[in-house]
């Protein structure tokens, strides 16, 4: 609603910011004593994000330093809620803060990508580590194994129970982010401390228990691996798996593709904590963006498929699962580390 000369502050904020409440209070009461057009913005919602790391650095702030509560004013930039309340009312009192030094900012603004490159190697490479994990694998071995044993081709089949696993997991991660876009932000931010510290505690659980996984495999204790699927779920898939020894033909194909649909949803409790960790961050910088988040959601599986692809080519050359069982039995320690470290 600003114009020309008239003085504007841009204010973003976010959900569960004590700093960004008390910065709120402030403005109000300065608003009593200065005449300034005031807009929040939440770095939460939508693009937002984008726009704010693109404004700290058109006013000239390093990125790195990029926090909220954060205020634009003029041609100036406040990052943090002591900067805001120190510098602030000096720069309204010297009338330094008009819109039409700020509009210029803003128009000379770029379109941006929400998602750096940095981003999606990291996503890459949490998507990498988890193809590796022993629950995933042990079920592709078991699968091959049954296949070696009857005249069905191991490589067609294999393709068809990887393309179940590949859109499982695509459409889980879909259907999270529509899921959480669906959210009450407002109550989200009333109880995000709370959502917070679930989420620490869980996941900080989830690293514990890998170290510990770590520490049993690197004594040859693999009795005692705890992050694995629970007992009854692991025999439900061996019992799904093993029915594809009695089939042929195109039936067999159908079966072989529903498998790797079910058995990706049974074992999503024991690969999806990286998945999900993901997923989480995936929503801080592409929120509401479907085409992004599908794009990078599927360099995420594309990467996680990786593993699968390259151990069905080995067997499906070799005619045998023991080289790959070998190499699985004597990197599960270092699989345990690195899943528990991400």
């Amino acid at each position: 609603d600003a114009e020309g000369d008239e003085p504007a502050v841009l204010l973003f904020t976010t959900y569960s910011c004590s700093a960004c409440e008390e910065i709120k209070e402030y403005l109000k009461d300065l608003l009593e004593e200065k005449d300034f057009v005031l807009t929040e913005v939440n770095v939460a919602e939508g693009e937002n994000i984008q726009l704010f790391k693109e404004l700290v650095g058109a006013f000239g702030r390093d990125a790195d330093d990029g926090k909220v509560p954060a205020v634009f004013a003029g041609e100036t930039a406040l990052l943090g809620k002591d900067e805001i309340e120190e510098k602030l009312p000096e720069l309204l009192e010297k009338g330094e803060a008009p819109y039409a030094k700020m509009e210029e900012k803003l128009e000379n603004l770029g379109e941006g990508e929400a998602v750096t490159a940095a981003s999606l190697a990291t996503l890459f490479g949490a998507g990498l580590l988890a193809g590796f994990n022993p629950c995933s694998i042990s079920m592709l071995l078991m699968l091959f194994s049954i296949l070696l044993t009857t005249r069905a081709s191991v490589l067609k089949n294999g393709i068809l129970y990887l393309v179940g696993k590949y859109v499982t997991y695509l459409g889980l991660g879909l259907g999270i982010c529509f899921a959480a876009s669906k959210i009450d932000q407002n109550l989200l931010g009333r109880f995000g401390a709370v959502v917070n510290g679930i989420l620490i505690v869980l996941f900080l659980f989830v690293a514990v228990m890998n170290f510990l996984d770590f520490l049993s495999v690197r004594k040859s204790e693999y009795g005692k691996v705890r992050m694995q699927l629970p007992k009854k779920l692991r025999h439900l898939n061996h019992q799904m798996l093993k029915k594809a020894s009695h089939m042929e033909g195109a039936f067999l194909g159908i079966l072989i593709l529903g498998l790797g649909i079910a058995v990706s949803l049974g074992e999503f409790f024991c690969t999806g904590q990286i998945y999900m960790a993901s997923i989480l961050y995936l929503l801080r910088t592409a929120r509401e963006q479907w085409l992004s988040l599908l794009g990078i959601l599927m360099v995420y599986v594309t990467a996680m498929s990786i593993p699968a692809v390259v151990i069905l080519a080995v067997i499906a050359r070799t005619k045998g699962t023991g080289r790959v069982s070998d190499f699985m039995l004597k990197h599960m320690g270092a699989i345990k580390l690195l899943n528990g470290l991400l």
